[in-house]
């Protein structure tokens, strides 16, 4: 089977601590939520995260704890054979732990932007340099 284009990963801070992950055999998570522990509105979130999940095929991969108890903190792809190692480390900087993921995206070796911008103050996030053009 040929692997989806584009491949996509989505991660962040999705906050739903009422949400189990749970390794599957597929080496993606499926979830559960315990309703004793949300509202309706968080569910009604989730629930509508979950939608999105399903229309674009994604799998969420994190099942460890990112912040105190809870997997707050989601790695959600539509080809979980990209990720050839997933590590959730204690971080220093923030109540919430590090994810390192390393995948198996090659590179070119093109130069790209090294100058720092400064970006005092608010910025147009479009006008940030994320050098997404140099994954293949």
């Amino acid at each position: 089977m040929n692997a989806p284009e584009p491949t996509v990963i989505l991660t962040g801070d999705f906050n739903f601590p009422f949400v189990k992950w749970t390794k599957d055999t597929h080496n993606g998570c499926r979830w559960e939520i315990n309703s004793s522990s949300t509202t309706l509105d968080e569910k009604a979130q989730f629930l509508k995260l979950t939608e999105v999940v399903d229309k674009y095929n994604l799998v969420q991969a994190i099942e460890e704890p990112t912040r105190e108890r809870n997997t707050l903190d989601l790695v959600f792809t539509n080809d979980i054979s990209i990720f050839t190692h997933i590590e959730v480390l204690k971080s220093s900087l923030s109540d919430h732990n590090q994810i390192e993921v390393t995948t198996n995206f090659k590179t070119n070796n093109r130069d790209i932007n090294k100058e720092t911008p400064n970006y005092g103050g608010e910025t147009d996030f479009w006008q940030l340099n994320f050098h997404n053009d140099n994954v293949s």
